[in-house]
């Protein structure tokens, strides 16, 4: 592994491990060690717990990438509920959404509403949430507002990179800010049940 591969793990395994660790435990808990990962046991016992996990990922059928799912000019909640609605007739318990770092920056409080919302439909529909940060499919360049025509017959031919690899591979000043996002997101959603992880 060279070095600039090192990094993108280091910064994906510090978004999805420790960062959640740090959003969640304010003090050590029983089931939990002293780096605060919990231990096998408890993680063991949440897994029996929650049954048999089915799912899918979602991006509904008005949006080319998860700028437009989420963002204040485009989301949709009647075209939401309408396809939630089918997935739940399909038997499924789970949805994986992928989000935005550029949402949270330019319009936090929209952007975190439209969620809120996401959660009280998927709970209408007995479906719990996958949050998923960061992606590097996709191309860099995103922006708020209207999103590009999808190119036919070209897989997520509109989607985009977050935070983007221009942004982040040999920037450590920019670091910060994606922790920050992360960190706000998961204080701001840690205790809603809807969650799954």
């Amino acid at each position: 592994m060279n070095r600039r591969e090192a990094l993108k793990y280091t910064l994906a395994a510090t978004a999805s491990v420790g960062l959640f660790q740090s959003a969640r435990a304010e003090e050590p808990k029983p089931g939990v060690e002293a780096n605060g990962r919990w231990t096998v046991e408890r993680a063991q016992a949440w897994g029996k717990k929650q049954g048999w996990i089915v799912g899918c990922n979602y991006v509904p059928t008005y949006a080319v990438n998860q700028i437009e799912m989420w963002q204040k000019l485009t989301f949709d909640p009647q075209v939401i509920d309408s396809e939630l609605g089918l997935v739940e007739q399909t038997g499924m318990n789970t949805v994986r959404v992928f989000m935005h770092d550029l949402l949270w920056r330019d319009q936090r409080d929209d952007f975190f509403g439209n969620i809120g919302k996401f959660f009280d439909l998927c709970e209408k529909h007995g479906l719990r949430v996958i949050f998923n940060f960061f992606t590097n499919g996709g191309a860099e360049g995103a922006v708020i507002g209207p999103q590009p025509a999808p190119k036919p017959f070209v897989h997520n031919s509109q989607w985009r990179q977050t935070p983007g690899k221009e942004a982040v591979m040999h920037k450590p000043e920019n670091w910060s800010m994606m922790e920050d996002y992360v960190m706000d997101t998961m204080t701001t959603f840690r205790s809603d049940e809807r969650i799954l992880f």
